[in-house]
C-alpha cells in the first residue's frame, strides 16, 4: 500500500474483508446484489448491517485446488505495470503457500 490515500487503503481493507466474509469475488457479490440493473430485486449494502460491507469490485478470493479459501487478495482499479506485477506475485506467494500445505499436511 505504499503511496496510497488513506481512502484507497481503507478501501483496500474492506474489499478484502467483505470477499473473506462472503467467500467469493467482490465482483460477483455486486453482480448478484447490487448491481443497478436488478432493478426492484436490488439490495442496499447496509442492508446487511455490516459497515466495513462494500459492493466494489476489486476483493479477490483465490482457492485452492481443493476450493478451499486461501485468503483474499485486493485489485487495485487503475491499471499499471506495477499493480499487474502485484498482483502476479500475490498469486505466487498463494500458489507457494498451497503446494507447501500439500507436502506438509497437519
Amino acid at each position: 500500500m505504499d503511496g496510497a490515500s488513506a481512502l484507497n487503503a481503507r478501501m483496500s481493507q474492506n474489499k478484502a474483508y467483505t470477499a473473506t466474509k462472503w467467500q467469493r469475488d467482490t465482483r460477483r457479490i455486486k453482480e448478484r446484489l447490487f448491481d443497478m440493473s436488478l432493478g426492484d430485486e436490488r439490495r442496499e449494502i447496509g442492508w446487511f448491517g455490516d459497515p466495513l460491507y462494500t459492493p466494489v469490485w476489486g476483493g479477490i478470493v483465490p482457492r485452492a485446488s481443493s476450493g478451499a479459501m486461501l485468503g483474499a487478495l485486493v485489485k487495485a482499479a487503475a491499471r499499471t505495470r506495477k499493480t499487474r506485477r502485484s498482483a502476479r506475485s500475490g498469486r505466487r506467494s498463494f500458489r507457494a503457500c498451497e503446494r507447501a500445505d500439500a507436502a506438509h499436511p497437519i
